[in-house]
């Protein structure tokens, strides 16, 4: 079953970083078709058009408290939409400078793959779902995914990585302020 309602389910590939892409690409060229991620040397996602999104699905709890959030990463800039059971709250855009692109793109190559356990039913779990597309990935097949769902502690760390590798996305925004009770 797909973590993305509406989308069916994800194949995982890795992400190379982004300083040693050049060299990938030309090892796979030169018929060194193995990356050592078990990918059969599939290239690397193209910085300049991935797109990275983020789904925070919050726990059930009263619409005054509730907050989930998507947020989608694109080198021209960066989208939050803040929602309580569908209802958006907050819809904000920032700039997305080169220096944060690079750390995002890093940084989400380390959680491809986590999660997938089964605590997606779980009373008062939260979910944390990340893909990265680009133009030869699309939504169908991303570059890279993790469907980290949390219940009652189990997945919590797998989750604090993909948060982390998020955070320099999140810190364009006042999450604080996003995120407050009604």
């Amino acid at each position: 079953m797909s973590p993305h309602p509406g989308r069916p389910a994800l194949r995982r590939r890795r992400l190379l970083p982004l300083a040693g892409a050049a060299a990938a690409l030309a090892l796979a060229a030169a018929g060194c078709g193995d990356d050592g991620a078990g990918n059969g040397g599939a290239p690397a996602v193209d910085p300049a058009s991935a797109v990275v999104e983020y789904h925070f699905q919050d726990s059930s709890v009263p619409p005054e408290h509730h907050r989930s959030y998507t947020l989608t990463v694109e080198p021209s800039g960066a989208r939050i939409v803040v929602d309580s059971y569908g209802d958006v709250l907050h819809d904000e855009r920032a700039p997305v400078d080169d220096a944060t692109w690079s750390q995002l793109i890093a940084a989400v190559e380390g959680v491809d793959g986590l999660g997938g356990g089964g605590a997606d039913d779980c009373a008062g779990g939260t979910a944390h779902d990340l893909w990265v597309t680009d133009g030869e990935h699309g939504n169908d097949d991303p570059a890279i995914a993790a469907h980290v769902p949390v219940c009652g502690g189990d997945g919590r760390e797998d989750a604090d990585r993909v948060e982390r590798a998020v955070r320099p996305a999140l810190d364009l925004f006042d999450m604080e302020t996003l995120l407050a009770a009604a």
